[in-house]
């Protein structure tokens, strides 16, 4: 034991000597609080060093008092070691390790995910930022009602190994990688084992399981109005357009929206709606083009995709649909969804924001008092997605309130987590005894 903590004794004395340079070069470099710190530490190494040596000399060696010393002796040289790095490998080191935990956190804990389509409006809309439970599914079995997120089923994987783990891993495209598949949130119909059907009844479409017509009080009450949002900031053909990538390009995409028909457009409940945005019938450009709920969703060969089974859903196999049956491509289209699929479950809504663009600080950067006033969805900040019992009135009370406030104690304590640890990167620690 006192043979193993000599020789890294030893070592240490010997990097400290390799830097002995360039710490002095640092000590005359260094101002302030940083400057104190320094010198601080080169006595503290210095008087250290001396002690061991004492120890390590003595006839009698004291174990306990030599592994207090060395613990002592390698946390300052640590500390000299990482204040004498340059201030770019610093960040680069930082940014690696908090790459590698968000990359682990992801994967095996917890997912963050923008909801990109209305496919589960109301409960959750286009913008909103969700929390994904990974652990949720290791200790239960899914469950009937379950709001699960998963990557698109219809996604085709690159062919080359690498690019297939970025795209399953990381999922967005830089330096020549790929986007992954796009995460979807749908409802769960049906487990293994049950009995599926979906019928037209008095021309509204109903679903049948085991036997039983299901009440769905989560399925959007709401018609769906067409509308076309612009995204980006440059004309592709434009001079400085055609020298950015192709994610800041201006255009338009089109939409279908929730729409609450008894208020007006400018004070929708989930949408921040102008007329100008708004597509209309081609026979009477005065009537907005709605799609009503309820009624049947065909394909392009004209089959209702509404009418189906009675079929059994299979082994490690699920039966899911979009609350806004109008707007969602789901199980109807694609068929049962693969247990090993599963990503996690929708727990919470961490933010939101009235938004199509890629991300929510092309939003802010358009219009700021917008964003602020009018696209931030401050009443879903930090919100539980459970399920909802009065979706005409988005006013109500919510009834899930205590577990939103919960919601939102973690979120304040996550919150205060980061400034503390932002504040002191900014204002490293000294080093004491």
């Amino acid at each position: 034991m006192i043979n193993q903590l000599k020789k890294r004794f030893d070592a240490i004395c010997s990097e400290l000597t390799s830097h002995q340079e360039q710490i002095y070069r640092k000590q005359e470099d260094a101002r302030g609080e940083e400057r104190k710190q320094i010198d601080f530490l080169i006595k503290h190494t210095a008087k250290m060093k001396q002690r061991l040596k004492e120890l390590f000399a003595a006839e009698k060696h004291d174990l306990p008092s030599i592994m207090s010393h060395m613990k002592e002796f390698r946390m300052a040289n640590n500390e000299l070691s990482q204040m004498i790095k340059p201030w770019w490998r610093q960040q680069v080191e930082s940014l690696g390790v908090m790459i590698t935990v968000l990359v682990l956190l992801r994967i095996f804990i917890f997912g963050l995910y923008q909801v990109p389509t209305g496919s589960a409006e109301p409960n959750l809309l286009v913008g909103d930022a969700i929390f994904g439970n990974k652990m949720q599914y290791w200790f239960s079995d899914v469950q009937h009602g379950d709001l699960v997120i998963f990557p698109d089923p219809e996604f085709r994987y690159d062919e080359n190994k690498f690019q297939r783990s970025w795209q399953r891993t990381i999922g967005f495209g830089i330096l020549g990688l790929k986007n992954g598949p796009v995460s979807w949130v749908k409802r769960v119909i049906g487990k293994p084992g049950d009995v599926i059907e979906g019928r037209i009844e008095k021309g509204v479409t109903v679903v049948y399981r085991n036997g039983e017509k299901l009440n769905e009080p989560y399925v959007n009450p709401y018609p769906l109005i067409a509308m076309r949002r612009e995204r980006g900031f440059f004309l592709p053909h434009s001079l400085l357009g055609s020298l950015l990538p192709s994610f800041l390009h201006r255009g338009y995409r089109g939409v279908k929206y929730a729409y609450d028909p008894s208020v007006s457009f400018n004070t929708q409940p989930y949408y921040d709606l102008t007329d100008g945005d708004i597509l209309a019938h081609q026979d009477n450009p005065t009537i907005p083009l709605l799609y009503e709920p309820g009624t049947p969703c065909y394909d392009v060969e004209g089959t209702n995709v509404d009418v189906y089974g009675p079929f059994t859903v299979p082994e490690n196999k699920y039966w899911v649909l979009g609350d806004s049956r109008k707007n969602s491509r789901d199980s109807r289209w694609w068929g049962f969804l693969d247990r090993e699929l599963i990503d996690g479950k929708a727990a919470v809504i961490i933010s939101s924001v009235d938004t199509e663009e890629l991300s929510v600080f092309f939003q802010l950067l358009k219009n700021p008092y917008t964003f602020l006033t009018k696209r931030f969805r401050w009443n879903r900040l930090c919100r539980s997605v459970l399920l909802p019992t009065n979706l005409t009135d988005p006013n109500a009370p919510d009834p899930n309130w205590f577990y939103t406030i919960i919601a939102r104690i973690i979120g304040a304590i996550l919150l205060s987590v980061g400034l503390w640890v932002e504040f002191k990167g900014r204002h490293k620690r000294k080093y004491r005894l």
